[in-house]
């Protein structure tokens, strides 16, 4: 019933604009992709988890292409739950809320923090 209101406020997600940069990752292979690439640079990587479903992923959508817009010294992912069943060892259990919002910084080394 929330999902229904919440379409009346928000439109559903357009389809995916080549001029974004945000990147949405629809396979394991794009996002392995882009986290390796994020592995071997020192940018901030900020990974959205969303659902299509879901009303305030939809909401935020705009703010998060504004954000990756606005930083371009970062590296923005767009992680569809439904889509991709992505997992790192810091997300805890298997289930991950949406919206979700990770912040992954590397330093020196093959370790690096989650915020």
């Amino acid at each position: 019933m929330g999902s229904f209101f919440s379409t009346l406020v928000t439109p559903p997600p357009a389809a995916d604009d080549p001029n974004c940069a945000v990147v949405a990752a629809h396979s394991k292979a794009t996002y392995d992709e882009q986290w390796a690439a994020h592995k071997s640079s020192s940018k901030l990587m900020v990974i959205d988890f969303s659902a299509s479903w879901c009303g305030p992923c939809r909401f935020i959508e705009p703010a998060f292409k504004e954000l990756a817009s606005r930083f371009t010294d970062a590296i923005f992912v767009k992680v569809d739950v439904d889509e991709l069943a992505v997992r790192h060892a810091s997300c805890g259990p298997d289930a991950i809320l949406v919206p979700t919002f990770f912040l992954v910084a590397w330093y020196c080394g093959p370790e690096y923090t989650v915020i």
